[in-house]
């Protein structure tokens, strides 16, 4: 069972500020702000001072909502990171135990093949001394 979260994470999607949406496009009109050679303009947005401010109090909300996200999209994000490499810690130790204890058992079975030689030489030469002490007899 893994306990990573997955790196990659969607933005949510956070609303226009209202200066944003209150910009219509409107038709061309003689002399006027429209459609040009170059596309649609914009209406140029309300001057009055409070309008303003509302605007501005209103895109200050609305980076401080898109900075929080981001910030937990980040703070998701580097869960993730730290417990890939938890996991990626634990493997690369699981695989040198494994490798360790591999280790282990091929010294354990060349020195029982060795012994064995020997005894096998031991046996050879027994085999060989009776052989020619049956043949002088």
């Amino acid at each position: 069972a893994s306990d990573a979260v997955s790196f990659v994470s969607k933005p949510q999607q956070l609303p226009v500020p209202f200066s944003e949406t209150r910009q219509l496009l409107t038709p061309a009109s003689p002399g006027g702000p429209g459609l040009s050679q170059r596309g649609p303009a914009l209406v140029e947005p309300s001057s009055s001072p409070a309008m303003q401010l509302s605007d501005a109090e209103l895109s200050v909300d609305y980076l401080c909502r898109k900075f929080e996200t981001l910030s937990q999209q980040l703070s998701h994000e580097e869960q993730a990171r730290e417990a890939l490499e938890r996991r990626a810690a634990q493997l690369t130790l699981e695989i040198r135990e494994r490798q360790e204890a591999q280790a282990r058992q091929v010294d354990k079975l060349t020195s029982e093949l060795s012994g064995r030689d020997v005894t096998m030489a031991a046996l050879r030469e027994r085999l060989h001394i009776s052989r020619e002490s049956a043949a002088k007899a």
